[in-house]
């Protein structure tokens, strides 16, 4: 895996791919990293190919000679290689030209990392407001259950990556809810979300580790019922429809990621910020923007066991809201904590755990919070599948979890569920 104390320094000599081969090879450290990359080498027998696993491997040339860049090339790229430990990979056979700056690259990933970075794309980006929790409207700016496999693993490579998770929640509750205004008894709400996020891992170094922002535009549809719904005085005139749904444009989400890189060991932190200039209606029950201003702050870690094939990441963070001024009612601060265990069955499928936490650490308050400070929480825990596929030359990723909550107070209680699509779009040196 890329380490950041072999991070590559610019004005390379430009490389320009000529074929690729795809196979899967038992390094002998010693005796085989310093060799050439050719097909003498997979005659003699030290390749066996593996179809539908491409890596975009691109080696960077420190000179013209092609054994020496062989040799550097695994140092530069942070190659750990025990005696016959095995890895999958494609390598790119070059031309060289020389240019004045080079961008970095794909860095020697075998076939389960690439899958977990590519997977991790859509898990390090949905932020978006939606989810059932112990808040006005039932709302959060951080969705749960977002961040599992590949938590804390921002790719190491410049360039840009596309992910579509969508979001499916449903939950009900017995008990009194505030909601646009109102304050509701027997709330069930059926929600679904389309978090189309595009991420830009840029070339910049931030104490060692690499910057990158992202975007997510949300749009769905919120279906909600209640028994029994008051208007709260001063705040919202006439009654309200006891039943509500519509599919509506959200609050975008922007963030700043910032992520460093072992062997076998990520970690990144991660600012975000909810913007409230979706389609917000006070006085309807069915809301998908949340009309306030949000931030949340995170870390998280991701530790991989190769020997094991097991992989484990962790996220705990802080949301920080401001208040709805439509509505009088300001959420509390609030406390979320996910965790993810996965087995790599394959290079390209792996299953596990994933769960949460939520706890609002501070009240809510204004006029429109009728119900007092309300602080909620609840946990979840359920299984998770990913897998990855080829899209044409390029590598793509299908992640799927459900998360069942229970100690439940103060909020929605129900079940939800995570569909994410994700694929590189461009990284430089890379043939489309």
């Amino acid at each position: 895996m890329y380490h950041s104390k072999t991070r590559l320094p610019r004005h390379w000599i430009q490389e320009t791919p000529v074929n690729r081969i795809y196979c899967h090879e038992t390094f002998d450290i010693g005796r085989d990293e310093a060799m050439v990359v050719n097909r003498e080498y997979e005659d003699r027998g030290r390749f066996e190919f593996t179809k539908g696993c491409l890596h975009g491997l691109v080696f960077k040339y420190r000179t013209k000679s092609i054994l020496k860049s062989q040799k550097w090339i695994y140092a530069a790229t942070g190659i750990r290689i025990k005696h016959y430990e095995e890895i999958d990979m494609t390598i790119t056979v070059m031309n060289l030209a020389t240019t004045k700056e080079t961008p970095r690259r794909w860095k020697g990933l075998n076939c389960a990392k690439q899958a977990v970075i590519i997977i991790a794309c859509a898990a390090l980006l949905a932020l978006s407001a939606g989810s059932a929790v112990a808040a006005e409207g039932g709302s959060s700016f951080y969705l749960l259950g977002q961040r599992g496999q590949g938590a804390a693993v921002l790719p190491p490579v410049e360039g840009v990556f596309f992910a579509l998770p969508t979001y499916y929640y449903s939950g009900d509750t017995s008990g009194l809810e505030p909601i646009g205004g109102a304050v509701t008894l027997g709330l069930d709400a059926d929600i679904c979300l389309a978090l189309p996020t595009a991420i830009w891992v840029t070339s910049a170094d931030v104490f060692g580790g690499d910057l990158a922002f992202s975007g997510t535009f949300v749009y769905g549809k919120a279906d909600v019922t209640a028994d029994v719904a008051v208007s709260i005085p001063g705040i919202i005139q006439g009654s309200f429809a006891l039943s509500d749904d519509r599919w509506e444009v959200g609050d975008p989400a922007f963030s700043a990621l910032v992520g460093w890189h072992g062997e076998n060991h990520h970690y990144l932190v991660a600012a975000s910020v909810n913007v409230p200039v979706g389609n917000y209606d006070a006085g309807r029950l069915s809301n998908v923007a949340l009309n306030r201003w949000a931030v949340d702050i995170s870390v998280a870690g991701t530790w991989m066991f190769p020997q094991n094939n097991i992989e484990l990441s962790g996220t705990t963070g802080i949301t920080f809201n401001g208040k709805n001024d439509d509505t009088d009612y300001e959420t509390g601060t609030e406390f979320h904590l996910e965790a993810s265990a996965f087995y790599q069955f394959t290079p390209t499928f792996s299953a596990g755990v994933n769960g949460y936490h939520y706890q609002q650490i501070s009240g809510d308050s204004g006029a429109g919070a009728a119900l007092g400070d309300f602080k909620g929480r609840v946990t979840a825990l359920g299984p998770g599948l990913s897998g990855t596929f080829q899209v044409g030359p390029a590598p793509a990723s299908v992640s799927l979890r459900y998360l069942h909550e229970f100690n439940v107070k103060n909020r929605l209680e129900g079940d939800a569920i995570w569909l994410t699509v994700s694929i590189p779009l461009w990284v430089p040196g890379q043939n489309p």
